[in-house]
């Protein structure tokens, strides 16, 4: 709905309606399609926002990267490249002549002379070529065994004629075929269009299911390496790889040139010609990726096989830990080891492209993983084919891999889940890790090509996209990455650990790790304790997404492990942002690493915890003890950190007034954008914590002033405990919103004031930050009672009266211009 509302407010010429309505629609659940950010980006530029509109154009692009009305409106608001781009996917998806000839200007312009738009159908080609001067269109269909050939002259009667001179339409049947096909349009020597067809049946070709080999049989084993670009790495896999199977009576390689134009992998491949074990196949004609594997798999007749990216290192010993993992279970169809770079396998990060190092890091990881996850075995969804062995049983039962992918992304996956529907499993082998520098043939195509062939995935099997995600959530493979990292403490010395409580102090943590790696920090660790299912568990990580990532100490059993490895890692300081919420035992292990450390206000809790107090009266608290050991930290704390001005004046209800610190020490004076005397038609709400608390006050807020001021229009700029019933108040919720967002999404909805409504202190959050220094008068509580200096046109409100309808008395003077600090 919130689409056809946008459709609908962008057509009677509603720029903000629908710049409102379709912002939404991009920010919440399910996931935005591609025409979703489309109309984002018509609204935005409607608004003058163009460079905003073309980055929504990309993002939508990014999910589908044929998408028409994304390339017709980057065609006219794109830069020379992105509009050069457009046009080069417009000429091959685009009907309209109109646009084609737009299209055709800029390619022109960039100094094209000819041109053609190709689309192949199950039976028929069809298409059209334009092109300046003399000469005839060639027309090829060639399968593995034949070639069809048409020559067309030009036709003067075609729409194109009269922009280039010389322009032809064609219709051809396409030849019966049992495999992939390649269509070429040339004009003399010039390469208009060049594509490979998939396969017709989709599937591969099917082989007769063999019975699986009694778990105790070594197999044979052959490795198979498609080679096409970047001869660095791939002399680097061939030189790890051949170490694997020189001399070896049951490993052997063969190697796929998928007619590769670089002159130096050719010189490579014709050197290693000859060596045992090694069988090299060069192709005519680039297969890709699929081609040139399933040409490997049909020159492979028996024994279980090795799929290996030339972009891989690959440890010593690794085919026969593969081979052990496949063998562990009669049911196992493929396996995949740990990577850098591997999807779900990749560490330290899960599904994320990790640094990948050289081949002695390679070596160091694959061999603390071959000791302290032996025989390690993690069933997952499906095998990641930089590196995927697969038995004799399961490749007989599945056939070769699927050619109606587009190059390059997901075959393995859809192998794979046919696997499975034939009884295999896939697994992890967590006591092997290989290196994977990873998209180095598409680089920065892969997303495209990803979400392109997601979609043909999803429609095969329906359940894919929801497994992945709950394999995510589960995350059966941390146990294994803990593990290693266990034996493996960061590469970093002398960082900082910033210690919190977990919920919006560890969202504080993040801010301040990310301001601490921008000072050039050696390293920053977050040590975030939070409370799981069977008691308390500190979770400790890199913040740069270094080593560790995955570690997670029950407390107190795990305590002294937690403690070796902080020792290990030679911490120079540490930072407690949340230090009354910290389990004291914790605190104890810290304060033994004899490591100086700083208190972060974050809030006022440890003002609260550790002031106030007569001796006396603190004797009769039944919390005194807990009391004066926190005291007793602060006073041998080095420094007390305030993010702000408010954090700063909590912070000096302490004892030690001396060594309160202010991060925030320049002073930014921000432009107002509306002026506080005037009257104010459209008010911004901040949501920061997203409780219920809050969410009750909003919402009683939001009553208060519909009834005080009628014609205000409330803008809830975040996500709530409840967006709907908001809505239902008369508000309208944008949905999440990034700290680095806040000040576009305040221009774009034409906000005049700003209420941030935080109704307990909170000193360091990115909302916050961004909230009260936006450029229009904010509103917000003064947790600082007065003492810290006001902006002219800002509301500070009193933080001992926040009833609602206490609050709504005082907001409606400062909307309606009267009142102003």
């Amino acid at each position: 709905m919130l689409e056809v509302l946008c459709a609908r407010a962008l057509e009677s010429g509603d720029v903000e309606a629908a710049y409102r309505l379709s912002d939404r629609r991009c920010r919440i659940r399910p996931l935005p399609d591609a025409h979703c950010y489309v109309l984002r980006a018509e609204a935005l530029h409607r608004m003058g926002e163009r460079a905003a509109a073309v980055a929504d154009l990309a993002m939508a692009l990014e999910i589908a990267p044929d998408d028409i009305a994304a390339n017709r409106r980057l065609l006219n608001w794109g830069k020379a490249r992105q509009r050069i781009a457009a046009a080069r996917t417009l000429i091959s998806v685009e009907h309209d002549m109109r646009i084609v000839r737009q299209a055709i200007a800029v390619l022109r312009k960039a100094g094209q002379t000819a041109f053609s738009g190709v689309r192949v159908h199950e039976g028929s080609i069809e298409g059209w070529a334009a092109w300046q001067g003399a000469g005839l269109i060639r027309i090829a269909i060639a399968g593995e065994t034949d070639r069809v050939e048409t020559r067309l002259d030009a036709d003067p009667r075609h729409p194109l004629s009269a922009e280039l001179g010389n322009a032809v339409g064609f219709h051809l049947p396409r030849p019966p075929a049992q495999a992939a096909q390649f269509v070429s349009v040339t004009r003399d020597r010039d390469v208009l269009v060049s594509l490979r067809t998939t396969h017709p049946a989709g599937q591969g070709v099917q082989k007769s299911p063999a019975t699986r080999a009694p778990v105790d049989v070594v197999p044979q084993v052959t490795v198979i390496v498609p080679v096409y670009a970047d001869y660095h790495a791939t002399r680097a896999c061939l030189e790890s790889l051949l170490d694997q199977i020189e001399g070896s009576a049951r490993y052997t390689a063969v190697v796929v040139n998928d007619a590769s134009p670089d002159p130096h992998i050719r010189d490579l491949l014709d050197g290693l010609d000859g060596r045992r074990n090694l069988a090299i196949l060069t192709n005519a004609q680039n297969l890709g990726f699929v081609g040139a594997i399933n040409r490997g798999l049909d020159a492979v007749l028996s024994g279980d096989v090795v799929l290996l990216n030339a972009d891989t290192i690959v440890p010593a010993g690794f085919i026969e830990r593969l081979s052990a993992a496949a063998r562990s279970a009669p049911d196992i169809g493929t396996v995949t080891p740990l990577s850098n770079n591997g999807e779900f396998t990749s560490f330290p990060v899960p599904n994320r492209s990790n640094a990948a190092g050289d081949a002695a890091t390679v070596a160091q990881l694959d061999d603390i993983a071959a000791r302290v996850n032996t025989g390690g075995i993690v069933d997952i969804p499906n095998g990641i084919g930089f590196c995927l062995y697969v038995t004799r049983a399961c490749l007989d039962a599945v056939g070769a891999l699927s050619e109606s992918y587009h190059r390059g992304y997901l075959e393995d996956v859809d192998f794979c889940l046919r696997a499975r529907q034939h009884g295999f499993r896939n697994v992890c082998a967590t006591s092997v890790y290989v290196g994977h520098a990873g998209s180095r043939s598409f680089r920065a195509q892969k997303r495209s090509l990803v979400v392109r062939n997601l979609a043909v995935i999803e429609q095969r099997f329906p359940t894919y996209r929801t497994e992945c995600a709950d394999f995510v959530l589960a995350d059966p493979l941390k146990a294994a990455r803990r593990a290693i990292e266990l034996c493996l403490p960061s590469a970093h010395r002398h960082g900082t650990l910033l210690v919190s409580a977990g919920g919006v102090a560890a969202e504080v943590a993040r801010e301040r790790a990310g301001q601490l790696l921008a000072d050039a920090l050696p390293a920053v660790f977050i040590l975030e304790l939070r409370r799981g299912p069977e008691g308390a568990i500190a979770e400790l990580r890199d913040a740069a997404d270094g080593i560790p990532q995955s570690l997670a100490f029950r407390l107190p059993s795990e305590m002294e492990g937690m403690r070796q490895f902080l020792q290990g890692a030679e911490l120079a300081r540490i930072e407690f942002l949340d230090l009354a919420a910290i389990p004291r035992d914790v605190i104890d292990l810290l304060l033994e690493l004899a490591i100086p450390y700083d208190l972060f206000m974050t809030h006022d809790g440890l003002a609260s915890t550790v002031t106030n107090g007569k001796r006396e009266a603190a004797q009769r608290d039944h919390a005194a003890p807990e009391r004066l050991f926190l005291r007793n930290v602060v006073a041998r704390a080095y420094r007390v950190l305030a993010p702000d001005a408010q954090a700063a004046a909590v912070a000096s209800t302490l004892a030690l007034r001396r060594t309160v610190t202010r991060l925030d020490t320049a002073t930014v004076s921000m432009p107002h954008l509306a002026s506080s005397h005037a009257p104010a038609a459209r008010l911004g709400l901040v949501p920061i914590r997203g409780g219920a608390q809050e969410h009750r006050f909003m919402h009683g807020v939001i009553a208060g002033l519909r009834r005080a001021m009628p014609g205000l229009d409330i803008i809830v700029a975040g996500s709530t405990l409840d967006d709907h019933e908001l809505f239902r108040t008369g508000a309208f919720v944008t949905g999440p919103i990034d700290a680095d967002e806040f000040a576009d999404v305040f221009r774009r909805h034409r906000l005049e004031r700003v209420f941030c409504c935080l109704l307990r202190p909170l000193f360091g959050h990115p909302v916050v930050s961004a909230t009260t220094a936006a450029a229009l008068p904010v509103a917000y509580i003064d947790w600082s009672r007065g003492e810290c200096a006001v902006r002219a046109g800002d509301l500070p409100l009193d933080s001992q009266q926040l009833i609602t309808t206490g609050v709504v008395e005082q907001l409606v003077p400062w909307l309606q211009g009267a009142q102003s600090a």
